[in-house]
């Protein structure tokens, strides 16, 4: 596993072995909703044609609980790109209202991420070695 970047809201993990790409953000609050999107705008760039045959997790595991509407749209165009850069995606939660705002948010934006509250199946998710059937 290596970190390929690192930022103030996420880092970025790869496991080219598994072809797996790890973006967890970090638990610093995002007041600052500008710079929250201009990190998300760069990570977009981080994003290659090679990836997308690769799964990816979502670690929103130390992520700050916010949901209002500034945030969601500082949000969106990352959660896009996720979807249509990456084979697999799996989003990590910890906790029930995690899974509840995941699941609201992919329904309304008609995502096809999967999610998981457990790290080890995540990745197996994501890597494809388990598949949604399994569970």
């Amino acid at each position: 596993m290596a970190v390929i970047s690192q930022g103030r809201f996420w880092e970025v993990e790869e496991q080219p072995h598994e072809r797996v790409l790890i973006l967890r953000r970090t638990d610093v609050r995002a007041d600052d909703l500008q710079a929250l999107a201009g990190e998300n705008a760069a990570l977009i760039l981080q994003f290659e044609s090679r990836h997308r045959d690769w799964g990816i997790v979502v670690d929103m595991r130390l992520a700050r609980p916010r949901n209002d509407d500034g945030f969601e749209d500082a949000m969106r165009p990352l959660r896009a790109a996720v979807e249509r850069s990456f084979a697999r995606v799996v989003i990590l939660v910890s906790s029930a209202v995690g899974v509840l705002q995941v699941k609201r948010i992919g329904e309304s934006e008609g995502a096809s991420s999967l999610m998981s509250r457990d790290e080890d199946e995540a990745l197996q998710l994501a890597s494809g070695r388990l598949k949604p059937d399994d569970l």
